[in-house]
């Protein structure tokens, strides 16, 4: 007998902590399946009964998207380049520059160009010239294939095997 006690507590216990789903609008013969779009959101009524669910369907419902999209560009130089010319001693030569990538909207990069001297063995330093048309690159720029700007070098060069750095360096703004 003592078993029958137990068993029916339990059924009562779980009947009161599980409550009864119900929908909020009889389904009829003719109604269609509930679009999987839909949202189904659980109403508790207003009573004091906490025994029971409703369900009804909305049509206005909404999903929060969120994106860290990071920030990246790459410049493109060629390794090396040869001044050439046929103009005395006035030497000159291309810089391809390309910058490509994806920045903020409204950001920019910027492209500051040094050069360490010419120098070439037994003959004085000499000073290198170099034009920059394009020194700021915004997002248009840089998308897809991004944009090449051919930058110069020019110098005064006697006979001989010359060497020198120009280094390109890139800050975002």
């Amino acid at each position: 007998m003592r078993l029958k006690a137990v068993g029916a507590e339990i059924l009562a216990a779980l009947t009161l902590a599980c409550p009864v789903l119900a929908f909020s609008e009889p389904i009829g013969s003719d109604d269609a399946v509930i679009d999987a779009d839909d949202t189904i959101a659980a109403d508790t009524p207003d009573s004091d009964s906490n025994d029971t669910a409703w369900l009804s369907a909305s049509k206005d419902t909404s999903t929060q998207v969120t994106a860290e999209v990071d920030s990246f560009y790459t410049l493109t130089v060629p390794e090396e380049i040869t001044l050439s010319g046929t103009d005395g001693t006035i030497k000159t030569g291309t810089i391809p520059v390309t910058l490509m990538g994806d920045i903020p909207l409204k950001g920019t990069v910027r492209v500051k160009t040094t050069a360490t001297p010419l120098q070439s063995k037994g003959a004085t330093d000499v000073s290198m010239t170099i034009t920059t048309p394009k020194i700021e690159w915004n997002r248009t720029d840089m998308l897809g294939n991004g944009t090449s700007s051919d930058y110069s070098v020019s110098a005064v060069l006697a006979p001989g095997d010359w060497t020198g750095t120009v280094t390109f360096e890139c800050s975002m703004q």
